[in-house]
Order: structure tokens, then C-alpha cells, then sequence
């Protein structure tokens, strides 16, 4: 941490960071940068930065950060979700799991949810770069699937990064090709998406067929939170 400063310093306002770094930049407009005056914007900005990190200083030491015991806010809240692992039921995590998943989705998610909801799977594609020895190259597009526009989603183009955002959650879970979805595969090869995607990557490509499932935790979910 810098030097601390002499008390004759003034102190910055108290106030938001945000706005202690914005009246940091507007001292520093009127320093010339350049010939002779870089050493003269070097020492403003090293007194500035001793200003800020005072100013830091001063509110960790007010508690501005810290709770009644001195605790910083984030100990606290590490403290406060151990208590309640030890506390809650399995059945309680559960359902405070399926409600914070159920926060981070989108409705036309939840309709691809719906969709899959009774097992069905449905074919999805990469489109990849073709490697010389064989092997899976770069993928250029991912997780194109016909399962948003048959759930009938608000934004149909928009479903590869629904199904994107559902892998990431793990409420869906990508597998092998199927010989049952080969007429969905050719498809979704004439999408205009994948068709542009191919024609502005220079590289030869190739399409990965894929299948795409509600995973065990988007069962779960459906199960508990589906009436």
C-alpha cells in the first residue's frame, strides 16, 4: 500500500467510489503529459493514488465494510451460509436450488424446459473446423437445435444462446447423435445461421451432430416446480 499522507493532505469526500475515482480523474486534466511535465503528472498521480488508498483505509477502519464484530460483510456471508448448510433440511436445498435456477432463467428457456420435459430429445449441431489428422477442430457455431422453435419461443433465432445458457445451469445435457433425429440433422444443416457461419470462416468445416436431453437436474427442477 502506498505511504500514508501528512495531515495537512486533504482527505477525499466521503462518498461512493466511484465518485472518488471520478474526481481523482478530473486533478489529473489540468497535468501537462507531456516534455517536462511528465514528472509533474507522475507525482499527482502517485498523491492521488495515496488519496484513494487513504480514502479506502479510512472507511475499512469506520466498519463502512465490517458488521458489528468487526467481521468484513463478506465473512459474514460465508459465516451465515454455513449455518444454514448445517441447518437446512436436504428437501430445503433442494428447493432453494431449484428457485435460484429458476431466477437465472428466461421464459422462452422455460419453454424449451417444457419441451423436454417428458424425455424428448431433440438433434443439435456444432459446426467445426476440419482438422488435418481427423480430430475435432475450432468450433465456429454452437448448440443449433430445433428445440426452441418446436417449444415455440418468443425469439427462435436467439435458441442456440438459450441452449447455451441452459448448459451452462446444467438443466440440459448435450449427447451422441441419434440415427432417429438424421431427417432434423439435414435440416438444421440449412439453417441460415449455420449456412452463413460456413461461408465466412475461411477453414474447411464440418457439421458434429449432437443430441440434446433434459439433464437430472432439469428434471428436478420440472419435477419439483411443475404443477
Amino acid at each position: 500500500m502506498p505511504d500514508s499522507l501528512s495531515d495537512d493532505e486533504p482527505r477525499l469526500p466521503l462518498r461512493p467510489m466511484g465518485a472518488s475515482l471520478s474526481m481523482a480523474a478530473s486533478m489529473m486534466r489540468n497535468v501537462p503529459v507531456f516534455g517536462p511535465g511528465i514528472a509533474a503528472a507522475q507525482d499527482e498521480l502517485g498523491r492521488v493514488e495515496n488519496l484513494i488508498w487513504r480514502e479506502v483505509k479510512h472507511r475499512i477502519d469506520d466498519g463502512e465494510y465490517a458488521d458489528s464484530h468487526g467481521r468484513s460483510k463478506a465473512a459474514q456471508r460465508l459465516s451465515d451460509l454455513l449455518t444454514q448448510a448445517v441447518e437446512q433440511s436436504a428437501a430445503h436445498a433442494r428447493e432453494h436450488l431449484i428457485v435460484r435456477l429458476l431466477d437465472d432463467i428466461e421464459p422462452d428457456e422455460a419453454r424449451i424446459l417444457a419441451a423436454l420435459s417428458d424425455g424428448t430429445t431433440y438433434p443439435l449441431i456444432h459446426v467445426i473446423t476440419k482438422s488435418a489428422f481427423g480430430t475435432a477442430g475450432a468450433r465456429v457455431l454452437e448448440n443449433v437445435s430445433s428445440v426452441g422453435r418446436s417449444a415455440g419461443i418468443a425469439l427462435p433465432d436467439y435458441g442456440q444462446i438459450y441452449v447455451a445458457r441452459l448448459r451452462r445451469l446444467g438443466l440440459v445435457t448435450v449427447g451422441p447423435a441419434s440415427s432417429e433425429h438424421a431427417d432434423g440433422y439435414e435440416l438444421l444443416a440449412t439453417d441460415g445461421a449455420v449456412r452463413e457461419a460456413r461461408e465466412a470462416h475461411d477453414a474447411p468445416t464440418r457439421i458434429l451432430r449432437r443430441t440434446l436431453s433434459l439433464s437430472a437436474l432439469g428434471s428436478d427442477l420440472w419435477d419439483l416446480a411443475h404443477d
